[in-house]
C-alpha cells in the first residue's frame, strides 16, 4: 500500500508541475502573441510615419523648386536690365522702361519674401493681426493701384467698380491687402 500512496502522490506532484508548466506555456504564449501583435501595430505606425515624411519631404522639395523660380523670376529680369542699362545704349523710354521693371520685380520679390516669412509666422504661431474697421473699398484700390504698372507694361487696362458705401469689416489692412494682391 505504501507503493501506491507513493505512486499517488508522484503522480499528483507530476500532475501538479505539469500544470504549472501548461500554466507558464500558455502565459508565455499570450506574451509572445501580444508582443506579436504589439510589433504589428509599431510597424504600421512607422510606415505610416514613413509615407508621411517621405510625402513632406517631397512638398518642401516641390516649395524649393517652386521658390527658387520665383526668386529667379524678378531677379532675372533686374539683372538683365541692369546690364542693358550699364551698357548705355538704351534711348531714354527704355533706361526708364528698364527702370520701372527693375523697380516693379523687386517689389514683387521683396512681396515674396514678405509672404514668405509670413508663412513661417503663421506656422510658428507668431503671426500677429492688427485688427481694426477697415473700408473694403480703399482695401481693393489699393491692390489695384499696386499692381496697375505691371499691368501697364503688359498692355492690361484695370478697371474697378467698388460702390464707395460697400462698408466696412472688422479686420488687418495689411493681411486683407496681400488678400487682394493674391487674387
Amino acid at each position: 500500500m505504501t507503493a501506491q500512496v507513493a505512486v499517488a502522490y508522484e503522480n499528483a506532484r507530476l500532475y501538479t508541475e505539469a500544470q504549472r508548466h501548461a500554466t507558464e506555456l500558455k502565459q508565455e504564449v499570450a506574451e509572445r502573441k501580444q508582443a506579436e501583435e504589439e510589433r504589428a501595430r509599431l510597424l504600421i505606425r512607422e510606415q505610416a510615419a514613413r509615407a508621411e515624411a517621405e510625402a513632406a519631404n517631397r512638398a518642401k522639395d516641390e516649395f524649393l523648386a517652386t521658390l527658387s523660380h520665383e526668386l529667379r523670376t524678378p531677379l532675372t529680369s533686374v539683372l538683365g536690365w541692369s546690364h542693358l542699362l550699364r551698357s548705355g545704349n538704351l534711348s531714354e523710354d527704355a533706361s526708364s522702361t528698364a527702370l520701372e521693371t527693375i523697380e516693379r520685380n523687386a517689389k514683387a520679390q521683396s512681396q515674396l519674401i514678405d509672404d514668405l516669412l509670413d508663412v513661417s509666422r503663421i506656422i510658428t504661431g507668431k503671426l500677429r493681426l492688427d485688427a481694426h474697421p477697415v473700408e473694403i473699398a480703399s482695401i481693393i484700390e489699393a491692390a489695384i493701384e499696386s499692381v496697375r504698372p505691371a499691368a501697364r507694361a503688359k498692355n492690361i487696362q484695370l478697371q474697378s467698380e467698388v460702390k464707395p458705401v460697400a462698408g466696412s469689416l472688422f479686420g488687418d489692412a495689411n493681411r486683407l491687402q496681400q488678400v487682394a494682391w493674391n487674387l
